[in-house]
């Protein structure tokens, strides 16, 4: 038997912790799936965070699609965790970022623990009069200290390549 009670896509909504038994996976595994129902209960009852657990978000367009549908749906965020051929830890950390931005309690001194990051002190406020920006150095004008690369073309000047994917910025 469960010890968490879950709103079931097999019942179509909520169920307690006895009703796992070979009768409810057979329901389960031969029965239709009440998913849209499972997810309008889950609204109903006042959750506004989805977060699709899984090596690629598969379900995070059904959950938006049901809940447009009932009432439009901006006040319920629905995430993936990991992305197909984006998967690692640094895209669990985005995941949780987007989760964080989106309201959802998160617990970055258990994810940062052993990382040796440390938390660092910003102004409350803009108008601290303290500058937070890197020093200049020599060459500062030169664009090739951005990464912008020369081109011989004429009417592009330079040329940076977009860091997390194959495109470029002109």
């Amino acid at each position: 038997a469960g010890r968490v009670p879950f709103y079931s896509t097999a019942q179509g909504g909520f169920v307690g912790t006895e009703v796992l038994d070979g009768g409810y996976w057979y329901a389960n595994l031969r029965g239709q799936v009440g998913f849209a129902e499972a997810v309008k209960e889950l609204v109903k009852e006042g959750a506004g965070h989805f977060l699709e657990m899984s090596p690629h978000p598969v379900l995070v367009s059904a959950v938006t699609e049901t809940v447009e549908e009932m009432d439009g749906g901006d006040h319920v965020r629905v995430m993936g965790s990991l992305r197909r051929g984006q998967g690692g830890p640094a895209r669990f950390a985005t995941s949780l970022s987007q989760a964080h931005v989106a309201g959802v309690g998160v617990n970055w001194t258990e994810f940062y623990a052993g990382s040796g990051a440390r938390p660092v002190e910003l102004p409350s406020y803009a108008f601290q009069r303290s500058r937070y920006w890197l020093p200049l150095r020599s060459g500062a004008g030169d664009l090739a200290g951005a990464g912008l690369g020369r081109l011989s073309h004429p009417m592009l000047s330079a040329a940076v390549r977009v860091g997390d994917r194959d495109e470029w910025v002109f």
